[in-house]
């Protein structure tokens, strides 16, 4: 292996070492191919503008490219339409240390050129440690390329998207990277955006000010491979500044609601001002087998979470609070409005909007249990028709959750330590709301002081003022009532959902409640089970796997209707 120097002030005619650097990166790239190998390349002090862009082919694999100790290497584009590093069938690559700088383009978002762009099966790629500034875009992956690693690096002022795995890469890793302003140019795009890509982890990135979504999962073409992303443990604030219906963290499945493996959000911190019509969350069209755990969203302009049409989405130990409206919604898809939503299990979260808990166009397939719903009277109504929590109670919209003014001993955000755990009553067990102790450098836009409790004063054209003549019961905790982990609880989960049945067995027609027991799920219609064409793979857990919950028909109702 032989490391080579480069400076601004050095040689193309030198000999490349410490003492006779190389001037440009053309001559550094000749000497690293003449004995191929795993060879360094250490860049000096300067402001490289570049005349044409550094194309890296197989040629260049095994080379790291770094910055030297304690120096700043600015790569410009001296404001051409360009990209300044391209990679093109490269294995086993690093770039570290460098701030990339002044390029700029037209057309939108999907057509910009990226600071650095990863294309043709390139694998093994890590950028480190760098800076992106006033970039068209920062990074894109696509067309069969994979395990290429953004990570530690600062990201602002981007046009377009910030970090980019699109159409046919995979297996990829944005980590620790942090993003302000992406989408400065061209509002519609996403800080990380994830198209037709699989696999991939987005983990413990800071997102700032986004004009749209700060991380967005697109899923198109049913004959790519895509989903199966792993979200988690990454921080928005400011998110759909600029424009409308969409979300901090926004998935979509529309043409495509049968190939995508699942993807999991977790852990995530979401907070800030957002658009009056958007979401903390958004699952858009037929999102299947989704998972969302842990998460701490304060705000949302609709609501928390929203839920357009998927199936098979497991919603367990979230905080949702003070979003505008409702803290949940769900809503039939537009590719087939006809369909009920199936196999939603919502359970063990907490749940806090500005107005209402639910609001629904259909919510037959959801099961709502075991949440806490916070608020007071003016905060208790249900879908689109209000009903008290009472009301959907009784008709099967909800079972085992409660109703409470105020959370004593919970501050909101404030991680999972042994301070911060809600007084609950004595008999509600189980629930562990499990949040991560976040970067406390995050500006939270929090309240330390709420309190939680639901407006009392009823606003001209609000909602219905109801009857609460009757004292409530005094909510004590009971300190002998032991914690229940998160991961225990997923852990007695089963693929068959656990369904409010009928008191008595009878005929019922397609609008009523049926009993369905182990052997009748069983015998459910071909169309409402994973298609037999879907492949799983052997490490398939409950929440990774192919779906296809969308029924031709109208076969059976469940409660909640």
């Amino acid at each position: 292996m032989a490391t080579f120097y480069l400076s601004d002030t050095g040689n193309d005619a030198g000999l490349g070492d410490a003492t006779s650097p190389f001037q440009s990166f053309t001559r550094a790239q000749e000497e690293t191919r003449f004995l191929p190998g795993n060879d360094d390349v250490v860049v000096d002090d300067g402001t490289y503008v570049l005349d044409e862009t550094i194309e890296l082919t197989s040629l260049d694999s095994g080379t790291t490219w770094t910055a030297a100790p304690g120096a700043t290497v600015i790569i410009s584009g001296g404001g051409e339409d360009m990209s300044l590093i391209t990679m093109d069938g490269v294995q086993d690559v690093a770039l570290s240390g460098f701030t990339f700088t002044d390029t700029s383009g037209f057309g939108d978002y999907d057509n910009t050129n990226a600071a650095v762009y990863i294309t043709e099966d390139s694998s093994n790629i890590t950028i480190s440690d760098s800076n992106f500034r006033n970039v068209d875009a920062g990074v894109k992956v696509d067309f069969g390329s994979n395990n290429v690693t953004v990570e530690n690096s600062d990201f602002a002022d981007i046009g377009g998207h910030a970090i980019d795995f699109n159409d046919g890469s995979l297996l990829n890793v944005a980590s620790k990277n942090t993003i302000t302003r992406a989408g400065a140019e061209y509002p519609d795009a996403a800080a990380i955006e994830m198209s037709e890509s699989f696999g991939n982890v987005i983990t413990g990135n800071v997102i700032k000010d986004s004009p749209r979504h700060a991380i967005e999962e697109q899923n198109w073409a049913p004959d790519n491979l895509s989903g199966g992303n792993l979200i988690e443990y990454n921080e928005i604030e400011n998110y759909m500044l600029e424009t409308e219906d969409g979300g901090a963290i926004y998935l979509f499945g529309g043409d495509d609601p049968i190939t995508p493996f699942a993807s999991t959000v977790q852990y995530n911190r979401i907070e800030g001002e957002a658009d009056d019509f958007s979401w903390g969350i958004y699952f858009d069209d037929l999102v299947n087998g989704g998972n969302v755990t842990g998460n701490y969203v304060n705000g949302g302009g609709v609501a928390s979470l929203m839920i357009h049409g998927g199936d098979r989405t497991e919603v367990t130990n979230n905080v949702f609070l003070n979003a505008e409206q409702y803290a949940i919604t769900v809503q039939t898809g537009l590719v087939n409005p006809d369909d009920p939503i199936l196999f939603d299990n919502i359970h063990h979260n907490i749940f806090a909007p500005d107005e209402g808990i639910f609001g629904a166009s259909d919510a037959r397939g959801i099961q709502f249990h075991d949440n806490i719903y916070v608020g007071g009277p003016d905060n208790q109504f249900f879908g689109w028709d209000y009903e008290t929590f009472e009301e959907w109670q009784a008709s099967g919209g909800d079972r085992g959750s409660i109703v409470i003014d105020s959370l004593p001993g919970f501050i909101p955000g404030g991680g999972n330590g042994g301070d911060n755990t809600p007084d609950l009553p004595g008999d509600f067990p189980g629930f562990n709301p499990d949040l991560p102790n976040f970067n406390p450098d995050f500006n939270p836009n929090f309240d330390p002081d709420l309190d939680l409790i639901g407006d009392e004063e009823e606003e001209d054209g609000g909602f219905p003022d109801f009857d609460n003549d009757e004292e409530e019961e005094e909510l004590v905790a009971d300190d002998d009532d032991e914690e229940v982990s998160m991961e225990t609880m997923l852990s007695q989960l089963t693929t068959n959902p656990e369904f409010i049945v009928a008191d008595e067995e009878e005929i019922v027609s397609d609008d009523e409640e049926i009993e369905l027991d182990d052997d009748q799920l069983a015998q459910l219609p071909d169309d409402l089970l994973p298609p037999t064409n879907g492949i799983i793979p052997e490490e398939t857990t409950s929440n990774f796997g192919r779906t296809n919950y969308v029924p031709e028909q109208d076969a059976f109702m469940l409660p909640g209707n």
